[in-house]
C-alpha cells in the first residue's frame, strides 16, 4: 500500500506544480496584447490624419476668407490651393485627397465661407477597410467695406 500512496504523492505533485504555466499564459495574452498595440498604432494614424486634414482645411478655409468676397473663381482657387497645401505637407497618409468649398450663414447672419477636406485613411487590418476622414472649417467672408459704397465689398 505504501508503493501506491507514493505514486499518489507523485502524481499530484505533478498537477499541483507550475511547471509549463508561462508558455500557456503567454500563448493565451500574446494575441489580446497584439491587438491592443494595432489599436493603438491604429488610433494614432487616425489622430495624424486627421490633424494632416485639419491643418490643409484650416489653409483652404483662410484662402477662402480673403478671395471669396472679390474672385468669382474662388470655389475652384480655393479647392486647388487645399489639395496643393496637403501634398506640401509631406504626408502621405491619407489618399484621394479633396477639397470642396462650402458656403454658409452664421448665426448672425453673416456670410461664411470654408472648405471640406476628404481623405480614406487605410486601415492596419484590410479586413476592416479605411476610414473616411472628413473635416471642415468655416469663417466668416473678410470683406473691406469703404466709406460711401453703400455696404458692397471693395476689390
Amino acid at each position: 500500500m505504501s508503493r501506491a500512496r507514493a505514486a499518489r504523492r507523485r502524481l499530484a505533485r505533478r498537477l499541483a506544480s507550475d511547471r509549463g504555466s508561462s508558455a500557456v499564459e503567454l500563448a493565451i495574452l500574446a494575441p489580446a496584447l497584439l491587438i491592443l498595440a494595432m489599436i493603438i498604432i491604429q488610433f494614432a494614424l487616425w489622430f495624424q490624419a486627421r490633424q494632416a486634414a485639419l491643418a490643409a482645411a484650416q489653409e483652404g478655409a483662410r484662402i477662402a476668407r480673403q478671395i471669396a468676397a472679390n474672385d468669382a473663381g474662388w470655389r475652384d482657387q480655393t479647392d486647388a490651393r487645399t489639395v496643393s497645401y496637403y501634398n506640401g505637407l509631406g504626408t502621405k497618409i491619407l489618399t484621394g485627397v479633396t477639397a470642396t468649398a462650402v458656403t454658409g450663414t452664421g448665426p448672425d447672419g453673416t456670410q461664411l465661407v470654408g472648405v471640406t477636406v476628404t481623405g480614406q485613411l487605410n486601415s492596419l487590418l484590410n479586413a476592416v477597410g479605411g476610414m473616411t476622414i472628413t473635416v471642415t472649417v468655416e469663417g466668416p467672408e473678410e470683406c473691406f467695406h469703404p466709406q460711401g459704397s453703400g455696404g458692397a465689398c471693395a476689390g
